[in-house]
């Protein structure tokens, strides 16, 4: 597969992780719950480390040097580029920094990334089946990332797996993996109210407040819902977005072109093929 890659340079660090005495990578394909995530980390954090803070965001520049998380996609987080061309020469740190990588299911991440091209980026790509069968975000683009990802886990030290679906059907278990997966100590009475906080109806309040202008968790466009980070908490939703046709073809193309078909840790990246 190598050969067929064209090398970039990746720009996926802050110098604040080379300073940090605690540093890990969180590394995940856009739309596969990452914000949700960071918002549970950084509150979390906030609050064991004593901060007073009203944007949990500010946390992390805050405690750059107790303990920093490189939130990642390893390429640019416009999804502009191709993910087939993101293998850099040098993994160098990549190889020294303990990494966490979240999954989640192909299609919903493909209907999630839907709107997050043509609502919050605002994107001309057409209608919705030039947007999976194109180069740039459909779904060649998410295998070719997932396929690059499984090639450069190879020379990387033991990677700790997290789940969004997971973290939807049992977040306060999940919750408690990522934080041991970072290196963080577990206070279950903080693990509780920063669960509250980071519940979907008050991270879809806060996203809208003047706090949070201007952070991940803002809307692009307040007139327009798709546009919101903070969009949709049911399951199958996808099926609302593509036909079955194309649902089909996503199907077809993970069947014949993701490597890590059988692979247990990406059980829930094809779980909605059957």
């Amino acid at each position: 597969m190598k050969e067929h890659f064209k090398n970039y340079e990746i720009k996926f660090c802050k110098r604040s992780c080379y300073f940090s005495r605690k540093k890990n990578f969180f590394i995940s394909y856009p739309k596969s719950g990452r914000t949700w995530a960071r918002f549970l980390v950084d509150a979390y954090k906030a609050e064991l480390y004593g901060l007073r803070i009203k944007n949990v965001f500010k946390a992390e520049r805050r405690l750059r040097l107790k303990h920093h998380v490189e939130w990642t996609h390893l390429s640019a987080a416009d999804m502009a580029d191709p993910y087939y061309a993101m293998v850099p020469e040098n993994l160098d740190l990549l190889e020294r920094t303990p990494s966490v990588f979240m999954i989640r299911n192909f299609h919903a991440t493909l209907a999630s990334a839907w709107f997050q091209v043509t609502a919050r980026l605002g994107f001309d790509v057409g209608d919705t089946d030039s947007f999976l069968r194109g180069v740039n975000y459909g779904a060649m683009h998410i295998i070719s990332f997932f396929n690059s990802w499984i090639e450069i886990e190879k020379r990387l030290p033991p990677v700790k797996y997290v789940s969004y679906s997971r973290l939807k059907s049992d977040t306060k278990e999940e919750f408690i993996h990522i934080l041991k997966s970072l290196d963080l100590p577990v206070d279950d009475a903080i693990v509780d109210r920063t669960l509250e906080m980071g519940s979907f109806d008050n991270m879809k309040r806060l996203a809208t407040s003047a706090g949070y202008e201007g952070t991940p968790l803002a809307p692009t466009d307040r007139s327009n819902p798709n546009s919101a980070k903070v969009r949709s908490a049911t399951s199958g939703g996808f099926r609302k977005v593509f036909t079955e046709e194309q649902i089909g073809y996503i199907n077809e193309t993970i069947e014949r072109h993701f490597v890590g078909l059988d692979d247990p840790r990406f059980a829930e990246c094809i779980e909605e093929m059957s």
